[in-house]
C-alpha cells in the first residue's frame, strides 16, 4: 500500500534524459509509482532539450 507523497522512483528535471529515464521505467516496471519533478513549466526547455548529442538526428 502506498501513502500520498510516496514514489518507487523519484526523477529529478524533465529534459531528455529525465522523460526518458521515466518512461523507461514504466515500461519496465509497470505497476512502479514514478513521480518526475520539474521547476520549469514545462519539459524539455534547458541544456538536454537543445544538446544535438541527445536528440536522434533521423
Amino acid at each position: 500500500m502506498r501513502t500520498a507523497g510516496t514514489a518507487d522512483f523519484l526523477i529529478i528535471g524533465g529534459g531528455v534524459i529525465g522523460l526518458t529515464i521515466a518512461l523507461e521505467l514504466k515500461r519496465r516496471h509497470p505497476e512502479a509509482a514514478v513521480t518526475l519533478i520539474e521547476k520549469e513549466n514545462d519539459c524539455g526547455v534547458h541544456a538536454s532539450g537543445r544538446d544535438s548529442t541527445t536528440r536522434p538526428t533521423r
